[in-house]
């Protein structure tokens, strides 16, 4: 009983409870794409199109699933990083984690709503950005910010938008975007190498 209980609170979490956005950028700068643009209201990014939906991208995240091995790049380290990809919740979710097992583990959670792919990412700051895939350009899937958690104004330091790019079926690069004062304040870079 207490593990049905349990898995309810965590689908109200993540699923039901509101995400609540604030402004974080200019326009020049909030969205990761060329083809998306900040909302009117000012509290997330979203494509230029009406509503961007994509079939098959929830599709090519769950291709993940293994082990990878590679690096993690922005302009204070170059450090080896270890992720794990497992699906949860019936198929219905992936789970990453990167520095799995080590005090700097974070996750993050893939899922499909509707055909559209969103993300929360349980960061080692101590909170917990959601993003949303705004758009598609080949091999590229860009995520931008919808909102959070323990992110109490546009000056608090969070991650702000995610570029995966599928190189091929073995090799991926994440480009993550931290913002800081309302700004884009540092990248990082995370290259992955599957090998299993």
């Amino acid at each position: 009983m207490n593990l049905i209980k349990l898995s309810l609170f965590i689908l109200l979490i993540l699923f039901i409870t509101p995400i609540h956005g604030y402004a974080c950028g200019s326009e020049n700068n909030a969205c990761s794409h060329k083809d998306s643009k900040y909302s009117s209201d000012g509290k997330s990014c979203e494509s230029n199109k009406e509503e961007y939906s994509c079939t098959d991208c929830f599709g090519k995240i769950k291709n993940l699933v293994g082990k990878w091995e590679g690096t993690l790049s922005n302009s204070d380290k170059n450090e080896a990083v270890s992720v794990v990809y497992e699906l949860t919740s019936g198929g219905t979710a992936l789970i990453e984690k990167h520095f799995p097992g080590t005090p700097n583990e974070m996750v993050t959670v893939y899922y499909n709503d509707s055909g559209k792919l969103n993300m929360t990412h349980y960061c080692v700051l101590g909170n917990q950005p959601q993003m949303k895939l705004t758009s598609q350009s080949g091999n590229k899937l860009f995520f931008d910010y919808a909102g959070g958690s323990n992110i109490k104004t546009d000056k608090d330091p969070h991650m702000h938008s995610l570029v995966i790019t599928m190189v091929d079926e073995n090799n991926i690069v994440q480009d993550w975007s931290m913002y800081e004062d309302g700004n884009k304040k540092s990248g990082t870079t995370v290259k992955l190498k599957r090998v299993n």
